[in-house]
């Protein structure tokens, strides 16, 4: 049975709508109408099909009607398995396990298996009865074995994917049951390629990084002509806008009535829409700099969750076009690790004065909407909505400018410790004096948690990077020196 089949078998027994299943599961009504019809299937280990067991769980427990299975496993069954070789299953099933630094006995007693019947089926003389159930089981336990560079090398090279995309148990679980499930899998030689476009892009970012001078950049902006615009009438009220037009005439909206507010409260900002179209539009863009320029010199404070759900190579070039912002020491830039439901993209910008709220649907900014206000009571609802989001951000880097030494001096000092603690390691310095590559940053690695990029001149400024996929990806660019 197909998973559209199961999902009208459930809203059938429990008497519900698709909208019911959209109200109980989060999940929006664009989402379950997919479902439904069948052309869209989420992963089995999705936030998506998560939020789809958890409305039929609680719609079965709110009706009183007992489901006929478990639901979790009637929905995972229901995913397709596609075209899958029992061959060439059993061979990469016994690579992968030789693969783990934990024992087959050990990844059959976690799954839940006999040794015995984990080696048959690498044999050929035995198939299990659920490849769905079973292959979810053991991925978690062959990635939970594969936590080491040593053998995160290995499993990249087994199933072709860089080991950027390796940085979690989850994300390597994910990748090996889509390995162990397809029919052919990536190839080495796309491996290659995309490990060579990933070190390209990191070289770029850390070249543009080492070669920016914040002094330069702002005669070339002359920054210090720039005037923090006051008013005796402060803008007011609410207006909605849309599509591509209305996000450009939005967005500009927030920022003046951002810098003619006497607030000097932070400002927090997400989205996921669409800016290709927006930036491209180079009166928007000079308009739009102009305000960031003006919010920066007036010291506001800007926390921005950078959606980082694009190829590699993507995602480093957008944040390298935000290098002269983070040099200000004035930019707190977050991830979130785990992307929001896809049907529908989002945007909120709020400051203490303003809010902008806007939505369109799969990155269509045709059906874009956007309401801006700023009226204390819908602020209120908006800084709610802020703070939902960012309780799930983590850092993407923490930016130290010359007037915070004190504070990042302690950071360094906690992480040495604790490396030296955890690990019996020290940090490893790749010298800004004697590298080929870089005359103006140092970089520092504190084994595979975080980087430390110095950077010297005037300011002095140091990035403390965090995301694991930005890490990992500065560490393999180098043979990062000797212990310091």
């Amino acid at each position: 049975m197909a998973l559209n089949d199961k999902i009208e078998e459930y809203l059938e027994i429990l008497d519900c709508s698709g909208r019911d299943l959209s109200s109980a599961s989060g999940l929006s009504d664009a989402a379950i109408s997919r479902y439904k019809s069948g052309s869209r299937i989420p992963a089995y280990d999705s936030q998506e099909f998560n939020a789809l067991v958890s409305g039929f769980e609680m719609l079965f427990d709110k009706s009183g009607v007992k489901p006929p299975e478990d639901i979790r496993e009637g929905l995972k069954n229901a995913l397709p398995t596609p075209g899958l070789n029992r061959e060439k299953y059993a061979e990469r099933l016994g690579i992968l396990t030789s693969l783990s630094e934990i024992s087959r006995t050990k990844i059959a007693a976690t799954a839940g298996y006999d040794p015995s019947f984990i080696t048959r089926v690498i044999r050929g003389e035995r198939t299990p009865s659920d490849y769905i159930g079973f292959t979810d089981k053991i991925s978690k336990c062959i990635a939970s074995g594969c936590n080491t560079l040593k053998s995160i090398n290995l499993l990249s090279d087994a199933i072709g994917i860089d080991t950027n995309l390796l940085d979690t148990p989850e994300t390597r679980a994910s990748y090996i049951y889509d390995y162990l499930l397809s029919s052919e899998g990536n190839t080495p030689e796309l491996n290659v390629d995309s490990a060579r476009q990933n070190k390209e892009s990191i070289s770029n970012f850390l070249s543009k990084l080492d070669e920016f001078d914040l002094n330069d950049y702002m005669k070339k902006i002359h920054f210090d002509k720039i005037k923090v615009l006051t008013s005796p009438v402060m803008p007011s009220g609410s207006k909605h806008y849309s599509g591509a037009s209305g996000m450009k005439k939005a967005e500009i909206a927030f920022l003046k009535r951002t810098v003619l507010s006497p607030s000097k409260e932070d400002i927090w900002e997400y989205s996921d829409l669409p800016f290709e179209e927006l930036a491209s539009d180079e009166k928007f863009s000079r308009s739009w700099m102009i305000g960031l320029a003006m919010m920066l010199k007036k010291g506001l404070r800007l926390h921005i969750i950078h959606d980082l759900g694009r190829p590699f190579p993507e995602m480093i070039l957008g944040l390298e076009s935000w290098i002269p912002l983070y040099m200000t020491g004035l930019i707190s830039p977050y991830y979130l690790k785990h992307e929001p439901e896809s049907s529908f993209s989002h945007l909120i910008r709020l400051s203490g004065s303003t809010a902008l709220i806007g939505e369109c649907s799969e990155k269509d900014l045709s059906t874009a909407l956007f309401y801006l206000s700023s009226d204390p009571a819908e602020i209120k609802a908006a800084v709610k909505r802020k703070e939902a989001l960012f309780s799930h951000a983590l850092p993407l880097m923490e930016i130290f400018h010359d007037n915070r030494k004190d504070e990042y001096e302690k950071l360094v000092k906690k992480e040495t410790d604790a490396l030296l603690e955890e690990k019996g390691e020290v940090p490893v310095t790749l010298s800004a004096n004697s590298n080929i590559y870089f005359k103006n940053i140092e970089i520092t690695r504190y084994g595979h948690k975080l980087i430390i990029i110095a950077k010297q001149g005037d300011p002095e400024i140091n990035f403390v990077i965090r995301y694991p996929k930005l890490v990992d990806a500065i560490i393999s660019m180098f043979d990062v020196g000797e212990p310091v």
